[in-house]
């Protein structure tokens, strides 16, 4: 737990930072996304890189989850309520950054209203919102004996505590109910959180006119490289605030690199078959990612921190280390958000049409895309927010009562 003139700091921060946040969205809600740098080629940049980075991040935090809770490795029940905690924190600030690319923000509820049963991404908004109500259950579940019995001991007779206790006494409660009423939601969350994410890679997929993204691997290929950054959080969270035992630490950090050598298998197939294929939408991309505008972002984002360095540590034995564990963990979650721009962006630097950018005198209509200072502003100042909002959270909840 912190400190109460710490508490006070984060208090202060976070309602400072949020006063900043709703003059900025102001702003962009007022101007719309010209304040970006996308276009009418380019209609998907830097925020929905960041939103399908962290929609995968919560995906492998909820199934670090439930290996404790659902599957029962008891080796990694300690990691239970971190891991959903993080999951629950990750969708929202997933949230947040597909909510900034709407073009009209105000009208984000729409779909909920105007179904469209043959729409991958209808149905992928509906399983945000089940995804996330069962998150909340189950984190009510998992915390609830530890909020209780501090009340119950702060407050013994208030009326909040025996409405929670359902009028019966602490010492008398069923908790094992609430671990069965936990596992039991798991059964129904591990594949739904599976399929929100794969159904992102499906958002990808489906499209016809992208052959790099249209293939069956590519909804794979997200739920892989989620796991990767799911693991490497939960590494990184460990280490950053001296949480867990060593051993459990390495435990992670080897089947972080199993994960990791799978999503390149995965890859390496992606990228011998586009090869081979010798069709133009597969060879431009990877000739961009190669040797294009590209290559540096790919060479030394994706393949060297993403992969290389988690790799050299393990081989090189650094990783008896602590800080080691934490080095490969962050180096592995920046590869793989590097790696989401590169599944996003580059593809879409391929005018659908030959000649489609030539034909058009207006800077609105171009295959260059680099985000804007604003873009980078936005997204800094959601990252900040979500990481106080997890602070916060983690100062108020009984996160790690029973971490070892």
């Amino acid at each position: 737990m912190t400190n109460r003139p710490v508490y006070y700091l984060w208090s202060f921060l976070l309602i400072l930072f949020t006063v900043i946040g709703f003059l900025i969205l102001y702003f962009r809600t007022t101007q719309g996304l010209i304040i970006t740098n996308l276009n009418n080629i380019i209609g998907w940049g830097l925020w929905v890189s960041f939103y399908i980075f962290f929609i995968g991040l919560s995906m492998g935090c909820y199934l670090i989850f439930s290996l404790g809770y659902v599957l029962d490795f008891k080796k990694f029940k300690s990691l239970g309520p971190l891991a959903l905690y993080s999951a629950l924190i990750c969708l929202i600030t997933g949230f947040l950054f597909i909510l900034i690319d709407i073009g009209h923000m105000g009208r984000f509820w729409t779909v909920f209203i105007n179904r469209n049963t043959t729409s991958i991404l209808s149905w992928e908004l509906h399983l945000y919102v089940v995804y996330l109500l069962i998150i909340i259950i189950q984190l009510w579940f998992l915390l609830r004996k530890d909020i209780l019995n501090h009340l119950y001991k702060s407050r013994k007779e208030s009326f909040f505590t025996k409405i929670l206790l359902q009028n019966r006494e602490l010492s008398s409660f069923n908790w094992e109910r609430d671990s069965t009423i936990i596992k039991n939601i798991g059964y129904i969350g591990i594949p739904l959180a599976i399929a929100v994410h794969g159904g992102t890679g499906a958002i990808f997929a489906v499209i016809k006119a992208r052959s790099f993204w249209n293939t069956g691997l590519f909804p794979i290929v997200f739920l892989v490289s989620a796991s990767v950054s799911g693991v490497a959080l939960q590494i990184f969270l460990l280490t950053l605030f001296k949480r867990g035992k060593k051993n459990l630490i390495k435990s992670l950090y080897n089947v972080l690199l199993i994960l990791i050598l799978f999503d390149l298998v995965l890859f390496l197939s992606q990228f011998i078959v586009g090869i081979y294929s010798d069709l133009p939408g597969q060879t431009s991309i990877l000739q961009i990612l190669t040797t294009g505008s590209f290559s540096k972002l790919f060479w030394l984002g994706q393949i060297g921190v993403g992969i290389f360095i988690p790799l050299l540590i393990f081989f090189l034995d650094f990783n008896k280390y602590t800080l080691a564990y934490m080095v490969g963990a962050l180096s592995s979650l920046i590869g793989v958000f590097v790696t989401r721009m590169n599944l996003v962006i580059p593809q879409l630097t391929i005018p659908v049409l030959n000649g489609l950018v030539e034909a058009y005198e207006s800077a609105r209509v171009t295959n260059v895309y680099i985000p804007s200072t604003i873009e980078w502003i936005f997204s800094f100042g959601i990252l900040l927010f979500s990481t106080l909002i997890f602070l916060y959270g983690l100062y108020l909840l009984p996160i790690f009562s029973d971490a070892s």
